[in-house]
């Protein structure tokens, strides 16, 4: 804790403190890009999402958020976010205080068929969803 606190005034940095909300909606952002990461990494991106609303990084400030971690470290959470069931979301997010799922990618079931799988890839190309 020292070596951080003195990290901290070195370089005139911040500290802040995001939600889980706020962390899985990075999350999900985040995947939406194509890349993965743990939940912990993602409060990297929330942090910086905040910082930036608080007007504490500008528009034209570059920013370097480091991502790590297995994007399926927890799965019962991210499955909880993106699947779309009440239940689910109730019992594995609303512990946590998460009451909504904004970025939500919910999964598509497709057969074990290329031919199927690839018509869904396209129909979800052209228009955003199946």
């Amino acid at each position: 804790l020292k070596k951080a606190l003195r990290a901290l005034d070195v370089t005139d940095g911040n500290v802040r403190q995001v939600t889980d909300q706020e962390i899985l909606d990075a999350k999900a952002q985040v995947g939406a890009g194509g890349f993965g990461c743990e939940p912990a990494s993602a409060a990297s991106v929330a942090g910086v999402r905040l910082l930036r609303n608080e007007g504490v990084i500008a528009p034209s400030d570059r920013v370097v958020c480091i991502l790590t971690g297995h994007q399926l470290k927890d799965p019962t959470t991210t499955v909880a976010y993106h699947a779309r069931d009440p239940e689910q979301f109730e019992n594995v997010l609303g512990k946590q205080g998460v009451r909504e799922a904004p970025y939500a990618n919910s999964p598509i079931a497709v057969e074990n068929d290329l031919e199927k799988i690839l018509a869904v890839i396209h129909q979800v190309e052209s228009r955003g969803k199946p």
